[in-house]
């Protein structure tokens, strides 16, 4: 209210002969005695006044003129559209991909904030992007010709010596037309994927060292499944917690299993049959062999002659486990040089 006043007040006295105010108003405002305010409804009017002042000097206007219009309307669209202008404002700025606008003549209009990012911006109105047209830039010298933009989506390796770009980007071109299907403006984005095709690189490189390795791992298994068929010879591993020993005639599941009490009745007097009786002394270290001793994968009454070596093995925390090695019968060999 006291704006309006002040309003009159301005134009009575004679302290202008025109002036504008714009004010609140509740159009729906009452005194009533037993209900007071009945309600709300407040508008926002733009008031107008022209005085008419008296003939003589220092006389009040003998008229004020004064034409009200209901501004409310306008300034709620106004206000919406500041609200969602802001919003798609934020949304451009705050974009994890790099936006950028170009009329239709390839002049820059404006990048958001992670395309400025990408391409080194420096400050607000860099001249080297907006001095340049679309087509001059280095990316696009060879995709636009002829001032013609059509749909583009690709990657490349965007380099501007200018202001040290040089990346790996993924980038879509995109013209807008107009109802007349003239073009109107121009969107592009760019997203810098140098680190997601450094990662694809390396993970190809995994791949390929995994299937080298892998073929590496097959023919030793095939030239270690060789060994073990040609010259009678088997693979072990004990348990020193179970105080049992696997035995593998391939990779595969053991082909025999004996407790240390069973393996100990087939040694006559070697080293190993002492040391099966306290292993965590005894295989701590590497341990070779050569012993006559009774068959171990077959039944008979002859005793063979068997090389072993023995190596031990450790769990992550340093603590003995148990051992592993090879089991060979070189009977016929030592009977040879016999």
């Amino acid at each position: 209210r006291h704006i309006y006043e002040e309003f009159v007040g301005r134009l009575y006295h004679g302290e202008t002969k025109t002036d504008e105010c714009t004010f609140r108003w509740n159009r729906n405002y009452s005194r009533d005695e037993e209900c007071g305010v009945k309600s709300e409804d407040w508008r926002w009017l733009h008031n107008r006044g022209v005085a008419e002042l008296g003939k003589g000097e220092g006389q009040p206007p003998t008229t004020i003129f004064c034409t009200m219009t209901d501004e409310t309307d306008r300034l709620n669209k106004e206000s919406e559209e500041a609200k969602l202008t802001d919003r798609y404002r934020r949304m451009f700025d705050g974009s994890i991909i790099g936006l950028a606008f170009f009329d239709k003549d390839f002049q820059l209009l404006t990048a958001n904030q992670k395309m400025r990012e990408i391409l080194k911006f420096q400050g607000e109105k860099d001249p080297y992007y907006y001095g340049k047209k679309l087509y001059e830039l280095p990316t696009f010298q060879d995709l636009i010709r002829n001032k013609e933009v059509e749909e583009l989506h690709f990657c490349t390796k965007s380099i501007v010596i200018e202001r040290g770009v040089n990346c790996y980007m993924e980038l879509r071109v995109h013209p807008i037309y107009d109802e007349k299907g003239e073009l109107f403006y121009i969107t592009l984005t760019f997203r810098d994927v140098t680190q997601e095709r450094e990662l694809y690189l390396q993970n190809k490189r995994n791949e390929r060292d995994m299937r080298r390795a892998n073929e590496a791992i097959k023919q030793y298994e095939t030239e270690l499944q060789y060994l073990m068929d040609t010259c009678n010879m088997r693979f072990f591993r004990t348990s020193f917690s179970k105080r049992e020993c696997y035995f593998f005639k391939s990779l595969g599941m053991p082909e025999k299993v004996m407790s240390f009490d069973e393996l100990i009745a087939h040694f006559i007097d070697s080293p190993f049959r002492q040391g099966l009786m306290e292993p965590e002394n005894y295989f701590n270290v590497p341990q070779t062999t050569v012993t006559k001793m009774h068959p171990l994968f077959h039944e008979g009454e002859d005793l063979q002659w068997n090389h072993i070596d023995s190596v031990p093995y450790f769990d992550e925390h340093g603590q003995l486990e148990g051992s592993y090695g090879i089991v060979r019968n070189v009977t016929e060999l030592i009977e040879k040089q016999r």
